[in-house]
């Protein structure tokens, strides 16, 4: 994460977003921010989750504002500005400005949207890639978790079978 590639990458993408935040903080400082938070606090996965985890696992929620449940970075959109709590735009750009690790503005977008898994809520696009840790671990399982779902089938399928013999016997004793 120290190749200064990666640096000049982090500066051409804050300088190149045309948001109302433009000028309110200094993209090289942000960028020195951001390497320097990361070597501290590394993602928790180098690789983002596929997108056919995220359908799967998606709300179907939107915010404009949210803290990731797997990292605890909170994320936000340009809706803040419009649609959020009063100070809350500028909480968040005060945020981003002191503590951009802690902070990410979602560029080009309005609002962030969110994903439940494991009792959590996270953001997705969030820099933690986080939810690629739970995509691996059922990927990785998938054999076991199989045989998991075949063992609670059987299960299901002869408790329903008894209910239905349970409700034919029933309706023998209702007809006599």
């Amino acid at each position: 994460m120290t190749d200064p590639a990666v640096r000049e990458k982090i500066v051409a993408v804050l300088k190149g977003a045309e948001t109302s935040w433009n000028g309110f903080v200094d993209p090289e400082a942000v960028a020195d921010a951001v390497l320097e938070a990361l070597k501290k606090d590394p993602p928790i996965h180098d690789d983002e989750p596929s997108s056919d985890f995220v359908d799967a696992f998606s709300a179907g929620v939107g915010t404009v504002s949210a803290t990731c449940g797997l990292c605890g970075r909170t994320l936000f959109g340009s809706g803040l500005e419009h649609h959020g709590d009063d100070g809350e735009w500028e909480e968040a750009l005060e945020g981003l400005r002191s503590d951009p690790a802690r902070w990410v503005r979602v560029a080009d977008d309005d609002m962030v949207s969110l994903v439940s898994v494991g009792g959590m809520q996270a953001v997705i696009g969030c820099p933690c890639n986080g939810l690629r840790k739970y995509e691996n671990f059922i990927w990785g399982e998938r054999e076991k978790i199989a045989a998991y779902y075949k063992a609670r089938l059987g299960k299901a399928r002869e408790t329903m079978t008894a209910l239905k013999d349970t409700v034919a016997v029933s309706e023998l004793v209702a007809k006599t």
